[in-house]
């Protein structure tokens, strides 16, 4: 393959990446069967231009430098259940398509162009919170809102359920951050970076932070504030950045405040709730029990509802439950203990390759897989209590942040005689991925 055809190759890869990440966040944000097939299908065109062009490529060009096993783990799953549960299975496998297939492009796009589908993230997020306030201020009859079962009179942006507006809110945080903190830092150090990028960083990382207070969900504020802490050590780490450290202060004082003045109602009413009376602690109880009596290899992948209803004989709600709001323990139930172990073995893969990843230097290309550590733990831990990784619109920007972080674990295989030089010349960089040390 020539120069040119691969050049026009990647441009083709990352425009495919980047709708397939587009529709995910706002087609997947629920359960809407056109929406998931939309995306399915996007999902196999993209994953089969990337066998075909690698296979086209051979030897040259850009290779992976992140695991294939990782999805290949992930797909095992579905496949072992096909004899258990088909119909739930063969769902669940189209289901991961677009997790997969953003991950898989994703760790073999250039640095720089995983930077603009960060970029890309940080709009879709935006434009999401920007619905949301037009949900609150149309009230409960608004027309906007996505899904027909979904928190009316609630800030949810493209999602059912405003908690996973703030997992997705939380997730782009510390992504938003590092943006607006290096932007800054550059521009002080060696005058580089328009003025008015700057100002919108600034004002986009603040508007994140504002727009998770006003999901009102208990779960996002307590997760935010934690990314905020984690952020922290992100932003200082960077070498001879005083301007970004107190670029970062500023960003958090005015959000808190911002947030103190428009949400902070809303958020005592959610906190004066008692957090033990949530029906979600009843429905973990029962989830965990009927794990526990159940078969070894689960009760197949997607009959997690009628599975509750035969064991939940209390039945405090006629409203049917579809989910654990526990991402864990709906896995076990589900798809047993070879599940759980996988599952285990992922987390650990995932922790060793975070850990690496703030082990690495002070780089301004270090705050990248620093700030996707920050939200894969996010996302990781809101999972305890919620949801999340049941939605599309979450894998999907998981696949990207997990590329993100993975993709420094070890420098990516070159063809002989292909020279630095020559990969910049046909991939030019944006300033803020490149050059900025």
């Amino acid at each position: 393959m020539d120069e040119a055809s691969a050049h026009a190759g990647n441009k083709l890869q990352l425009a495919l990446t980047a709708a397939l990440l587009a529709l995910s966040v706002v087609l997947g944000g629920g359960q809407g069967w056109l929406g998931e097939t939309v995306l399915q299908f996007l999902a196999l065109a993209l994953l089969a231009w990337l066998c075909v062009n690698t296979i086209a490529r051979g030897n040259a060009g850009p290779r992976p430098t992140a695991p294939h096993w990782l999805i290949l783990a992930v797909i095992a799953l579905p496949l072992l259940h096909l004899s258990i549960r088909p119909l739930g299975a063969e769902r669940a496998l189209l289901g991961i398509l677009p997790f997969a297939a953003i991950y898989l492009s994703s760790i073999m796009l250039s640095p720089g162009q995983r930077t603009r589908m960060l970029e890309l993230v940080l709009i879709l997020a935006l434009g999401s919170l920007v619905l949301g306030m037009m949900q609150l201020a149309g009230g409960e009859d608004s027309p906007l809102y996505f899904y027909s079962r979904t928190n009316r009179g609630e800030a949810v942006g493209f999602f059912a359920n405003r908690n996973h507006l703030a997992t997705l809110l939380m997730m782009t945080v510390p992504v938003s951050l590092a943006f607006a903190t290096l932007a800054v830092g550059e521009r002080t150090s060696r005058g580089h970076g328009g003025l008015l990028a700057i100002v919108a960083r600034v004002s986009l990382a603040i508007l994140l932070i504002l727009g998770l207070a006003l999901t009102r969900s208990r779960a996002g504020l307590v997760l935010g504030m934690l990314a905020l802490l984690l952020a922290w050590p992100m932003v200082w780490s960077l070498r001879r950045r005083r301007a970004s450290r107190r670029a970062f202060g500023l960003i958090v004082s005015v959000a808190l405040l911002l947030a103190v003045q428009f949400a902070f109602y809303g958020i005592l009413l959610r906190l004066q709730a008692d957090p033990l009376s949530d029906q979600r602690w009843h429905v973990a109880r029962v989830t965990a029990e009927a794990a526990q009596n159940g078969p070894p290899l689960g009760t197949g992948l997607g009959s997690f509802r009628q599975v509750f209803q035969a064991h939940d004989i209390q039945a405090p709600s006629a409203e049917i439950v579809n989910h654990a709001h526990n991402d864990y323990l709906e896995l076990w139930l589900e798809a047993g203990w070879p599940a759980i172990a996988l599952a285990g073995a992922l987390l650990v893969y995932v922790a060793w390759a975070g850990v690496g990843a703030w082990r690495r230097s002070g780089n301004s290309e270090d705050i990248w897989a620093k700030a996707a550590t920050i939200a894969i733990v996010m996302v990781l831990l809101h999972s305890v209590v919620d949801y999340p990784l049941r939605t599309i619109s979450i894998q999907a920007v998981l696949g990207l942040l997990l590329a993100v972080m993975l993709s420094g674990l070890r420098p990516a295989a070159r063809a002989p005689g292909q020279d630095r030089a020559r990969v910049s010349r046909s991939d030019p960089q944006p300033q803020t991925a490149e050059g900025i040390h």
